[in-house]
């Protein structure tokens, strides 16, 4: 099932806000190919977002574009495959435990 705008204005705004998370959730674990530790960002990039967000940030139509970027990057060798690899790859390195316990 493809979500779109009209599916997302269509039902309550609690209901959309959870369809939105399931989707850009499994959308991107699917470009990641559940790899560790792009899939543990993801989930907590998607949470630490939905739960900070406020009610005037959920835009339908910028949830279908993010999810068509991350439809996009599942194609091997694509611009966006790359800009995901790299943003997951610096959010895991940002995370203080990660930089501070590091073993070099």
């Amino acid at each position: 099932m493809t979500l779109t705008v009209q599916a997302l204005e269509s039902v309550t705004y609690k209901h959309g806000v959870t369809m939105a998370f399931r989707h850009l959730y499994r959308t991107a674990l699917k470009t990641v190919q559940y790899s560790s530790p792009s899939r543990y960002v993801i989930r907590w990039v998607l949470r630490s977002a939905f739960r900070k967000g406020a009610d005037v940030d959920f835009d339908p139509r910028r949830i279908i574009n993010t999810l068509h970027f991350l439809e996009n990057a599942s194609q091997p060798g694509s611009l966006e495959r790359k800009i995901l690899k790299t943003l997951t790859m610096v959010r895991y390195w940002q995370q203080p435990h990660i930089a501070c316990n590091s073993p070099m």
